[in-house]
């Protein structure tokens, strides 16, 4: 048997594709390439593609992206937030998302000054939790580098994020609405890091108490508890009166209150309803197991797919999609 080791394979050409398939290099790179304003058969893109399969013909990334001025790469800005389950799992989610675009994500941790990452990559898009710098921005757009930021979170107070903060309170004020709580206070975040995202949650909480015409929520700070966390939760209740459900800034909250509640003698949920959010493992877990707001990081995922392949293909980018991407999970503690 011949000795085939250290034997290079050789490398599979678009012409060979195109004998193969009987089409022209030009009609491979239309296919390939998804080509806006090209009619291609359907038979056609399928002898394409499996001459492509059949040959293992894999494109030159440096040669594509010479000839579009970009990498099939798709830059995403992770926050300099402390580590949250659903960040990873948005980024896991639209990982595989893009994948099947043939594009490739690569994360960068958010630092204390301004990114230039994007200028060495010549990525696609740039996406970023937050606020991109506006030139930056001006300057991926000159590019032809499709920015979006704003996922969750802006600084500006006339911008809406893609994906709301506020209509998560309001899907945590509904869902207990809807069991007959009309007395509901909102447990607020911890720490400096979540106020803004516990703010607009609690602004979406008191818009949906408005909607439904009970009174607004009732804003409570778990960090006020200090050392005694069952005296702090036995006077919030009388302040607040028959408080019947708490919307909790998250499940970590969510479950701290379960705690402090079982710790006070008072019955979930028949004396006071608790739903948290980002549906975490624990949830299923805590006594009783713990109803969330899930954010559906596949529909997040494929969202932003969407609007990145809209952008490429010069067509018009698809609408926010709002509360859509929300689940309400009910377990028992509600």
């Amino acid at each position: 048997m011949a000795n085939t080791a250290g034997v290079k394979r050789r490398r599979v050409t678009a012409s060979m594709v195109a004998e193969r398939a009987g089409v022209s290099v030009a009609t491979v790179s239309y296919v390939l390439n998804d080509a806006p304003n090209q009619t291609i058969t359907p038979a056609t893109r399928e002898r394409v593609l499996e001459a492509v399969r059949e040959l293992d013909y894999a494109p030159s990334s440096a040669a594509r992206a010479l000839r579009l001025g970009r990498n099939d790469v798709v830059l995403l800005v992770l926050p300099d937030w402390p580590p949250s389950l659903a960040v990873a799992q948005l980024s896991d989610a639209l990982a595989t998302e893009l994948a099947g675009q043939g594009l490739r994500l690569v994360t960068e941790r958010e630092g204390a000054g301004p990114s230039r990452t994007w200028r060495t990559l010549s990525p696609a898009a740039v996406l970023k939790f937050g606020d991109l710098d506006e030139e930056d921005k001006a300057a991926m757009k000159a590019a032809g580098i499709m920015a979006i930021d704003r996922l969750v979170i802006t600084r500006n107070p006339t911008a809406v994020p893609h994906f709301s903060q506020q209509a998560i309170g309001a899907a945590q004020v509904k869902h207990l609405y809807d069991r007959g709580h009309r007395n509901i206070a909102y447990a607020a975040a911890t720490g400096a890091a979540f106020q803004p995202f516990s703010d607009l949650r609690k602004a979406g909480a008191t818009e949906a108490c408005t909607e439904l015409g009970i009174d607004d929520v009732a804003e409570w700070h778990m960090e006020d508890a200090g050392a005694e966390p069952g005296a702090w939760f036995t006077k919030a209740l009388k302040e607040r009166g028959p408080i019947t459900a708490v919307a909790a800034f998250n499940d970590e909250v969510a479950a701290a209150l379960l705690a402090t509640a079982r710790t006070n003698g008072v019955e979930v949920p028949a004396s006071l309803a608790v739903i948290g959010v980002d549906d975490q493992p624990m949830s299923r877990f805590t006594d009783p197991p713990l109803s969330s707001v899930r954010q559906n990081s596949e529909r997040m995922a494929g969202h932003l797919a969407e609007m990145i392949r809209a952008s490429l293909a010069r067509k018009p980018l698809p609408e926010p999609p709002g509360a859509g991407v929300l689940d309400v999970v009910t377990r028992r503690s509600t």
